[in-house]
């Protein structure tokens, strides 16, 4: 296979991020009542909701609709997961963040959050996956090339890496990462799904 330098998707990237110049008018099961989203000529979007969990369902849908790979990228490296999309270059910098736990303490936060926070982050969570249910993955996934056994391969790495390097108690904490034991010959498992819930 061959591999195309990162430069290509950022520039892919920065191409396909530039914002939607068209109003549009959004219903939906997880909305109260019809709400939109416009954008200005500078590209600004304007959200018009009927209540707060409202405007974060469509902000979450027009945050998806503008920028999905951006928010997938910022995502992974925040959670340790950027090398299963990008390749084994970013392995060292997964193991680190996974070891410091970034994503173990967003969930915590999230839980130990008051119910009324919760359910606006949850309606923004149901805006983005709604907008990936009824669409396909940006262009910027295809120009990175992304080979389905790669997340396979990593996870195996941070395991084994995890086993040698860290104390039990954070192998157990991390267990959770662990890649299948086996897979059937020529089968692979693919990690990026169309339809991957950002919550």
């Amino acid at each position: 296979m061959t591999k195309r330098p990162l430069v290509t998707a950022l520039v892919v990237a920065l191409l396909g991020a530039s914002p939607l110049l068209s109003a549009q008018s959004i219903t939906a099961p997880g909305l109260k009542a019809p709400g939109s989203i416009s954008y200005d000529a500078e590209g600004v979007p304007t959200v018009l909701a009927a209540s707060d969990e409202d405007a974060a369902y469509l902000l979450g849908y027009g945050h998806a609709r503008d920028r999905f790979f951006q928010m997938d990228y910022l995502r992974r490296i925040g959670s340790g997961t950027y090398a299963e999309l990008v390749g084994p270059a970013a392995l060292s910098n997964d193991v680190q963040l996974r070891t410091l736990g970034i994503r173990r303490s967003a969930w915590e936060t999230y839980a130990a959050t008051n119910p009324k926070l919760r359910g606006i982050v949850q309606a923004y969570a149901n805006g983005v996956n709604a907008w990936l249910r009824s669409n396909p993955l940006p262009v910027e996934y295809g120009a990175l090339e992304t080979d389905a056994c790669r997340a396979v391969v990593a996870r195996r790495y941070l395991r084994h890496r995890q086993a040698a390097d860290l104390p039990a108690r954070i192998r157990r904490r991390h267990g959770t990462y662990r890649a299948p034991r086996r897979l059937p010959a020529g089968r692979c498992c693919w990690r990026l799904r169309r339809h991957q819930a950002v919550l």
